[in-house]
């Protein structure tokens, strides 16, 4: 297995994106039934994935609507 960590400071900025990106994913996506203590990746699984995905791309595509409209000129 070969990985590749990419992106900024992984100790501030990269962790302010994956927090905001848990937060959208857990308020606005559909995500699997489950219940308990839960690690991030089983409770909120690919829609996380994909969130994180876009994130680190820079596009718009996959924030809800309300984010986009807030952040327009960003993108």
């Amino acid at each position: 297995m070969l990985t590749e960590v990419t992106g900024g400071d992984p100790g501030y900025d990269e962790t302010a994106k994956m927090l905001g990106e848990s937060a959208l994913c857990l308020a606005f996506d559909d995500l699997p039934a489950r219940a308990g203590q839960l690690t991030t990746a089983s409770a909120m699984g690919r829609p996380l994935i994909t969130r994180l995905n876009t994130a680190a791309s820079g596009s718009p595509e996959g924030h809800s609507p309300a984010i986009v409209s807030r952040a327009g000129s960003r993108w």
